[in-house]
């Protein structure tokens, strides 16, 4: 008998984490990296977040860390303060609506 209470606690276990796989791959597929072009708009460093918007005036905000890479002025999110304006590519993952920004790439004005 307690063998097959046993068999029946692992089967039920077993089971469990089969209906929990599907889950854990779907929250894997949230942290991959996106990547967003636009105008820098708004940089706040306070708040840590940046708003960049598209040509077609679809407006999307960042936030940034202290491991955001900077790429194209001063090579510092502090350096984001002086590109207003400039056209900027960002890198980020996204967890529910939040956008954490891993790199951050100003172009160079022309």
């Amino acid at each position: 008998m307690l063998d097959t209470a046993r068999r029946t606690v692992v089967a039920t276990i077993a089971v469990a984490l089969i209906a929990a796989a599907p889950a854990v791959v779907s929250q894997a597929h949230a942290q991959e990296s996106q990547s967003f072009q636009g105008e820098l708009v708004n940089v706040d460093i306070q708040a840590r977040t940046i708003d960049v918007m598209t040509a077609d005036g679809k407006g999307v905000q960042f936030q940034f860390t202290d491991e955001t890479k900077v790429t194209g002025t001063q090579d510092s999110v502090a350096g984001l303060a002086t590109a207003k304006n400039a056209r900027v590519t960002v890198r980020f993952t996204q967890k529910g609506e939040t956008r954490t920004a891993t790199e951050i790439q100003v172009e160079p004005a022309k």
